[in-house]
């Protein structure tokens, strides 16, 4: 769950313990202390806070996965995160477009693009992206036509090379009545950071209409991320993981054939429902 995902976070961030899920809900507190007690120190160096690089930069195992199946279909809609949110009120649209350029300088992530160079993707993060913003007379809409609006703005595939792999749409409903849709790709994105940007989005946007100045302070991007995920993996640390999972696989179907309504396709699809 994604409050499991905060704990193990801030293990990390706040005692420089990495445990992964099972570890970290099987262990005692007794237990729980010790391991905190003895985490090295070297591994709770914060992440250094990077500057727009002067190169391309790898991408996490993760990324990698994720920008090989959108080659494999790249109208497909599975990797895709939205949220849809209710305004009620006047909004400012020249606010809010200043409130979500504030976030997208603050966040280097959402001014990311995934070209393939040579033999492989590279993540290029740029000084400026621009995200999608949109802006609709929606009002007088019935409720069929909103729900189809809806789904076109949450899944219409992103180019992951050329990007930007945000949008966001304004629907005013009404006098006083809005609704804003964020959609991102999930190369740049998590549940978790969706929550941030929306909060973030709010908090600038008051400021933007009068109200307090937001947190200014400095955030890590995620080629630093990166690069610790990369050294963890070609040390101790990632020996360790190479032969555990050797041994936790070994034997496993190359297939797994599962009671199913339908044959499996020769090319992987990924409809719903």
């Amino acid at each position: 769950s994604l409050d499991s995902v905060r704990l193990l976070h801030r293990l990390q961030r706040e005692f420089g313990l990495e445990l992964g899920p099972e570890e970290a809900f099987t262990l005692t507190l007794a237990e729980l202390a010790d391991a905190i007690a003895g985490a090295q120190v070297s591994d709770s160096a914060p992440m250094p806070l990077a500057a727009v690089p002067t190169s391309d930069g790898e991408l996490s195992h993760g990324q990698r996965a994720m920008w090989f199946l959108h080659r494999m279909d790249p109208d497909s809609t599975a990797y895709h995160l939205a949220a849809a949110a209710e305004l009620s009120g006047e909004v400012d649209t020249a606010a809010l477009r200043r409130a979500l350029a504030a976030v997208v300088r603050r966040h280097s992530a959402l001014r990311t693009t995934f070209p393939e160079v040579g033999d492989g993707p590279v993540q290029r993060v740029h000084a400026v992206l621009e995200p999608e913003f949109t802006e609709t007379d929606a009002s007088g809409w019935p409720a069929e036509r909103m729900r189809a609006e809806l789904t076109a703005l949450a899944y219409r595939p992103f180019d992951v090379e050329a990007g930007p792999l945000l949008r966001v749409a304004l629907l005013r409903c009404g006098p006083g009545r809005h609704r804003l849709v964020v959609s991102l790709h999930h190369l740049v994105s998590d549940l978790w950071s969706l929550e941030i940007l929306l909060r973030e989005l709010g908090a600038h946007y008051r400021a933007e209409t009068g109200g307090p100045a937001p947190d200014a302070q400095a955030v890590p991007g995620f080629g630093a991320a990166v690069h610790r995920q990369a050294g963890r993996l070609a040390g101790v640390e990632g020996e360790r993981l190479w032969e555990f999972w050797q041994r936790e696989l070994a034997g496993a179907p190359t297939v797994l054939e599962l009671p199913a309504d339908h044959v499996r396709p020769a090319v992987r699809r990924a409809p719903a429902g």
